[in-house]
């Protein structure tokens, strides 16, 4: 998101969609994952699959909180004197 500056509107919440699904599809994977499993997850396993979750569900919650801190660098460009 550095260079959301040179993209359009929709470009930006393109990308902003497509960050959420990804972390929505990765904790289906993961859910999907720990249920598939026959015997008890062990203690490194369970923390794996714990701190995925925990990363995925926090930037996916920071990316729908902060998805329209982008519309002023979306604006669009300002003429220069050339033109």
């Amino acid at each position: 998101m550095t260079f959301s500056h040179l993209m359009t509107p929709e470009q930006v919440q393109t990308v902003l969609d497509s960050r959420i699904e990804d972390a929505e599809r990765n904790l289906r994977l993961i859910d999907d994952f720990e249920q598939s499993c026959i015997e008890e997850c062990t203690a490194g396993i369970r923390f794996t699959l714990e701190f995925g979750r925990t990363m995925l569900r926090t930037m996916k919650e920071f990316v729908e909180q902060n998805r329209d801190m982008f519309a002023e660098d979306c604006a669009p460009p300002k003429k220069s004197a050339t033109g």
